[in-house]
């Protein structure tokens, strides 16, 4: 288990193989996704569900991949 705590508060959680080395990376990938689609986004509510497809397409091709590229 990989945990990133931003200077917001917000934690991310990524549960991987203990020999996994690239969670690091895979993480801080996810949270520059999560920082293009939602804090610049002066719409998004915080505390509320992420629903923009760009989103969901970036998390798919950084988790999907196994490798974050």
């Amino acid at each position: 288990m990989t945990i990133l705590l931003t200077a917001t508060g917000t934690k991310f959680v990524l549960l991987t193989s203990l020999t996994e080395p690239s969670a690091d990376t895979v993480l801080q990938k996810v949270y520059e996704a999560y920082g293009d689609a939602v804090m610049k986004n002066p719409f998004h509510t915080p505390e509320m569900p992420i629903r923009t497809e760009g989103f969901d397409t970036r998390i798919t091709a950084i988790i999907g991949s196994g490798h974050g590229t």
